[in-house]
């Protein structure tokens, strides 16, 4: 069939050459219904180089051009802060923003308008967000166990959050696709997705580091939802090892990235769901994390 679907484990490094480290992509291509084939071919081709990734530019603008056309994006960062946050003026005026962002569109416009893609990336304009006071949750974060978007120590999602939106804008500015929950006119989805959060629900502890059975696991759960997915054996190997882990961590980014590409192929074959807690009135503002 003429699509792909693409799942990213995202990062948001100012820098070139550590973007294209951290910034992986995984494409699969539907040749039927519930089957699929991950090749050496097309965007994949990126992942037998070295390093494998891409910046954020290169990566948005290869989307919008493939050919076949992408019909699902998974990607791995939060797409919008705590309604609490779009609410408050005081939090959008250290932005130098007039008034409160109050929807995910004007966030994202403004986000998209500071922050060019362009390397190296300018995080200055938002530096006085860098505040403890600001790490809240979104519901979907607490429905997945995910870490507060703005987030900027140990775990950081502060950079990520940001460059995140300027891509979004991107891939959204294109005429192609509808970031999810935020637009729903009828083209390609683009939706968030938590690898960590599926891993869980599938009872593997640590993943993180065992990049093997992240794979494996993903992979059985596909296939219990009788969806089939041919692997070609040099990406399974490239997601089984590219680490970009320092001072004794791990982070196996292309295995999140395969991850990312199996919650990608559910939500196209209609078997992902969100993690929204039952009940939540901000999912519009806040967005919403797709898992199983």
């Amino acid at each position: 069939m003429g699509e792909i679907v693409v799942g990213i484990d995202f990062g948001g490094p100012a820098r070139a050459s550590a973007q294209r480290r951290k910034i992986l992509a995984v494409a699969a291509r539907r040749t039927s219904r519930a089957k699929y084939a991950i090749s050496a071919q097309g965007l994949n081709q990126r992942l037998l180089q070295h390093p494998p990734g891409w910046t954020a530019q290169e990566l948005a603008d290869s989307i919008v051009v493939s050919k076949p056309r992408v019909s699902v994006v998974g990607a791995d960062f939060p797409f919008s802060i705590p309604a609490a946050l779009l609410a408050l003026r005081s939090f959008a005026s250290l932005a130098n923003q007039t008034g409160a962002f109050a929807t995910w569109a004007a966030f994202n416009k403004a986000i998209a308008a500071a922050l060019p893609l362009t390397c190296p990336v300018d995080y200055a304009p938002f530096a006085r967000w860098r505040d403890k006071a600001f790490w809240l949750k979104r519901d979907c974060d607490v429905g997945s166990g995910a870490q507060p978007p703005l987030k900027h120590h140990f775990q950081v999602l502060f950079n990520m959050t940001l460059l995140g939106n300027g891509f979004l804008a991107r891939l959204e500015q294109s005429g192609l696709f509808d970031v999810v929950p935020f637009q729903s006119r009828g083209r390609a989805p683009v939706i968030e997705v938590y690898p960590g959060h599926m891993m869980r629900a599938l009872a593997v502890p640590d993943y993180k580091r065992a990049p093997r059975k992240a794979i494996h696991a993903a992979a059985a759960h596909l296939g219990r939802a009788g969806i089939t997915v041919e692997i070609d054996p040099a990406i399974r190997a490239v997601c089984e090892s590219w680490d970009t882990g320092r001072n004794g961590v791990h982070d196996y980014d292309a295995a999140d990235a395969l991850v990312a590409a199996s919650l990608a192929i559910l939500h196209r074959e209609g078997r992902a769901r969100e993690t929204v807690p039952a009940g939540a009135s901000r999912r519009h503002l806040e967005g919403a994390i797709w898992s199983i």
